[in-house]
């Protein structure tokens, strides 16, 4: 399907304020927009309820024009439900925060996450979308779970301009979106310091919550 615009949003990690802002800038959404949401909604900043809130409120307005990434994040607290992460490690990553903004109901937020439907990576036109990245050499349905969601250094390393797509993903923080060696990367630090991200990846335009759309060369 065409669209006039295809925005993709990095991590939010609880800022509603940072997603407000965001969403504010990006102004009137119709049926010619598709927004990417990249995973890691919840964790580190205080407001996660009030962002699963919203993005639940979006896809039930968006449901045919939004799409829903899973993040290492969104994975750290399924295994926390699942007691395969300890309190210590919750608290290191952030989970700690994102249970007090749900008042510790781990029924509901379970219930939040899961009614996201999020995929692990989304492919569009040219365009692959994905939290993490993917591993050089592996082709997009032979990748593990474990590299979409937390792959770091060997993804950055890597060129892709000869994979024939664009790989556009979060989780590593930068100052600003990059768009270079087949990549697009747009975390730009909500949550640790740093702010929210959009990127209009057609129109080559950058939503943020602290400064005015500005061109993504």
């Amino acid at each position: 399907m065409k669209f006039n615009r295809v925005i993709v949003v990095g991590d939010i990690h609880g800022e509603f304020d940072n997603l407000q802002k965001v969403m504010n800038a990006i102004g009137d959404i119709n049926e010619d927009d598709l927004l990417i949401f990249l995973g890691d909604y919840i964790d580190r900043g205080y407001e996660s309820y009030d962002v699963l809130n919203y993005l639940k409120s979006f896809k039930n307005d968006y449901e045919n024009n939004s799409v829903f990434l899973k993040g290492n994040h969104e994975d750290m607290m399924f295994r926390y439900f699942d007691g395969d992460i300890d309190l210590n490690t919750a608290v290191f990553n952030g989970l700690v925060t994102t249970l007090e903004s749900y008042k510790h109901d781990i029924e509901q937020l379970e219930l939040d996450l899961n009614y996201l439907e999020m995929k692990l990576f989304f492919e569009w036109g040219d365009y692959i979308f994905v939290h993490a990245g993917l591993k050089p050499d592996i082709a997009l349905y032979e990748q593990s779970e474990d590299d979409l969601l937390w792959i770091r250094s060997a993804f950055l390393g890597h060129d892709f301009s000869n994979y024939g797509k664009w790989i556009v993903a979060g989780h590593t923080v930068f100052g600003f979106p990059i768009k270079n060696k087949g990549k697009i990367l747009i975390d730009t630090g909500s949550g640790k310091g740093g702010y929210l991200s959009a990127v209009d990846i057609i129109n080559n335009l950058v939503y943020t919550s602290e400064k005015e759309v500005i061109k993504l060369e």
